[in-house]
């Protein structure tokens, strides 16, 4: 069994600064980011963001820790192991934690 099996593809120009070193560093823009991830569905739960506000979401996605951040509103594309799309969805949220990286989609 895979940690990662699926495989998220979207524009490096879509993907957050960087914060290194006290510094804020631009991303850069090349074609495409490919990175492993784990897709799970939402069994019905929703995140209270820190203003109160309910944030309702169908996917939830794990990566390495060593994974790009993700701009709210960024297109995400995930595949399978065969290079089938199983899901087109817009990041809601994103946080890294201590051990991995996660997207609320």
């Amino acid at each position: 069994m895979k940690q990662y099996p699926h495989i998220l593809k979207t524009n490096s120009d879509t993907t957050e600064a960087a914060y290194t070193n006290g510094q804020w560093v631009a991303g850069t823009a090349e074609s495409e980011v490919q990175e492993l991830c784990r897709v799970e569905p939402n069994g019905g739960g929703y995140l209270l963001k820190p203003d109160g506000n309910r944030l309702d979401y169908n996917w939830i996605v794990y990566f390495p820790h060593s994974a790009p951040a993700f701009v709210v509103g960024t297109n995400l594309k995930i595949f399978d192991g065969d290079d089938v799309l199983i899901l087109d969805d817009t990041v809601k949220q994103f946080y890294r934690g201590q051990f991995n990286a996660r997207v609320w989609l």
